[in-house]
This record gives structure tokens, sequence and C-alpha cells, in this order.
């Protein structure tokens, strides 16, 4: 596309408007037409999205009073459209992954938290299985040395009559 070309010919209608007369102003139209005509529809759009907001008023005007209806609307909702809406869509994306990251990172710290909690609970029963189990071995411990000392006295009163035994029969020996 010849830009040089196109944005002389944006000047010549903002200084003159645009003229379908013979001579000068339908030779300007008729240039604009073959800069248009001769540049793929990406071009325009580079070209469109590159000029200043008063050159792309201009540009639209110019669009719409240099060609026919259709192709004017075609063209513009394929350059000014589509340009506007792809920002807006990208604008969109963007806040939606913005969104969704930030979805992500609370439903990761939700997770983690979760995690945390779960493992403290786990970390309290385990606790609580050791502490019953300490409690079961010292019940244990209690009622065998309770047996012990049962035992013991069992053992001491018969040591005992027998030391009274053996006194009464030295007693006796004497």
């Amino acid at each position: 596309m010849d830009k040089a070309r196109a944005k002389e010919l944006i000047n010549e209608f903002r200084a003159h408007g645009i003229s379908h007369e013979h001579g000068n102003g339908l030779e300007h139209v008729l240039a604009f037409q073959d800069v248009i005509g001769r540049a793929n529809l990406a071009d325009l759009a580079d070209f469109e999205a590159g000029l200043e907001h008063d050159d792309r008023r201009i540009w639209t005007w110019a669009i719409l009073h240099t060609l026919d209806m259709d192709m004017a609307m075609n063209l513009i909702r394929d350059t000014t459209i589509s340009r506007v809406a792809r920002k807006q869509r990208e604008a969109d994306e963007k806040h939606h992954m913005e969104r969704e990251t930030a979805l992500y990172m609370r439903e990761r710290a939700f997770e983690d938290s979760k995690r945390a909690i779960w493992k403290r609970i786990r970390t309290e029963r385990e606790r609580a299985d050791l502490a019953e189990r300490r409690a079961t071995v010292r019940q244990a411990d209690k009622d065998y040395l309770a047996g012990e000392l049962a035992r013991l006295r069992v053992k001491c009163q018969e040591l005992e009559e027998d030391a009274r035994r053996f006194q009464a029969i030295k007693g006796l020996l004497t």
C-alpha cells in the first residue's frame, strides 16, 4: 500500500473536501480508490490503526464518500470495527486471564490451607493415639506393679512366718 499517497490524499480531503466534479476533485477520488483497490485488507487495517484520531475520522469519512456504500461498510467493518473489537476482545481476555489467575491463586491457597488443616488433624489424632497408648502402657505397668507388690507382700508374709518358725525352733534348741 502506498501509505504516503494515502496520507497525502487524506490531507487533501481535509483541506478541500471531497468532490466528484471533473477535474482535481474527481482525480483525488479516483486516486484514493486506486490506493485502496491496490492494497490488501491487512495493509488497510494497519494503515488505519496507525492514523491519529482526526486522520482516522477523515479516513472513515473519505471511505464513505468515495466508495460504494456496501464496499465502504465492509471496509470500515474489516478495519475500524474489527480493530476496536480486537482491542476489546484482548482487554476482555486479559481481564479474564487476570481473574482466572486470581481464582487459581485463591484455589491454591484454599487447597494449601485444607492440606495444612488435614495435616494438623492427622497430627493431633496421632498425638491422641500416642497418649492413649502411653496411658494404656502406664495402666498395664500399674497393674503389673500392683500384682508384683501383692506377690511380694505374700512372699514377705511367708518369709516372716518362716522367720518366726525359725526363731521358735531356735528357741527350742537352745
